[in-house]
């Protein structure tokens, strides 16, 4: 696979991975994985290819089969076997702010995908989020969960 298509594939997964559309149980999934990051005092790290996560969150499981399938879509969108990567990771971190005043809290998102020679792509985002309340947001009409993804 030539290095730039690799970087697009990653590149694709970022955006579709932070994008509002990326979601847990109808809500933000970045929202949702900062309150159960900083609840439990660890980044999130998705294992796209083996659709696992670390720590291990059974509400993740849709949303690392949606990142899988778009993963396969990228794929075939560059014309490449499903055998074509390696490795496809997604780690978020939270990081809240000092600031006394703000109770955002910021994101780094970094997706690494390597190839079947070895080449090794990152992309990285990062941004502001609140960690996810249910009394705050609006909830995805897509979804058909009545429940919180946090029990809240």
């Amino acid at each position: 696979m030539k290095w730039r298509a690799a970087e697009g594939i990653a590149n694709g997964m970022l955006g579709a991975f932070v994008g509002r559309n990326a979601e847990i149980s109808g809500y933000w999934a970045i929202g949702v994985l900062c309150r159960r990051a900083l609840e439990g005092g660890e980044a999130i790290e998705l294992d796209v290819l083996a659709r696992r996560a670390r720590p291990p969150w059974e509400a993740l499981d849709e949303l690392l089969a949606r990142c899988h399938r778009r993963l396969l879509d990228h794929l075939r969108a560059a014309r490449l076997g499903d055998h074509a990567i390696t490795e496809a990771r997604i780690r978020v971190s939270f990081e809240p702010t000092t600031r006394a005043h703000a109770a955002s809290v910021r994101y780094r998102c970094v997706v690494t995908v390597v190839d079947a020679r070895g080449t090794r792509v990152e992309q990285c985002g990062e941004g502001w989020c609140w960690p996810h309340d249910p009394a705050r947001e609006q909830r995805s009409e897509r979804v058909g969960l009545t429940l919180d993804p946090l029990g809240a």
